[in-house]
């Protein structure tokens, strides 16, 4: 009766419209790993406040729900999430995203600094699991878009072609 009781109170606060209580909670039904949260926190990822929302995609990937991961990528591609994906990507931390490579790859190419370093990350932790094929299409993606800063002084970003070399590097060295 007294864990009813807890994770009931752990609810409401996750259901609290003080968005300080909400995410404690959210953050500590991960920590905790308590699952019984689990469909109410897949239900935050629809939230409107992007603090919620990745609070709750943070702590599901805690729990390792791998039932997140389709829907968290569907939120990462969203444009009007562009400003909020470092903490979506984040949360695929410790997920077989393999399948996902080539938009990882994307996200080094166009993304912000906390983007590129969430997407190399991943990139990190798969790399040895994909295809050569796949490895060819994410090469070609990552020199047209070396060529594309290097060669047009309106996006040059050297921040982006260090990124580029680095995921180049770490691809050609699966070879």
């Amino acid at each position: 009766m007294k864990k009813e009781i807890k994770i009931q109170e752990l609810i409401n606060d996750i259901k609290s419209t003080d968005e300080d209580i909400a995410r404690a909670a959210i953050f500590k039904a991960g920590e905790k790993k308590i699952n019984e949260v689990k469909p109410l926190l897949m239900e935050l990822l629809d939230s409107p406040n992007p603090f919620i929302r990745d609070a709750a995609a943070m702590s599901l990937g805690d729990l390792q729900a791998n039932e997140v991961v389709p829907k968290i990528i569907d939120l990462i591609q969203r444009p009007e999430n562009e400003n909020n994906r470092g903490s979506l990507i984040y949360a695929l931390q410790g997920f077989d995203v393999k399948d996902f490579f080539l938009l990882f790859t994307d996200l080094v190419i166009s993304g912000n600094f906390e983007v590129r370093e969430m997407a190399i990350d991943l990139i990190e932790n798969c790399i040895e699991k994909i295809e050569s094929s796949i490895r060819l299409q994410a090469l070609k993606k990552l020199n047209d878009a070396k060529n594309l800063y290097t060669d047009n002084q309106e996006v040059n970003d050297t921040n982006a072609i260090k990124y580029i070399d680095y995921e180049i590097e770490l691809i050609t060295d699966q070879k």
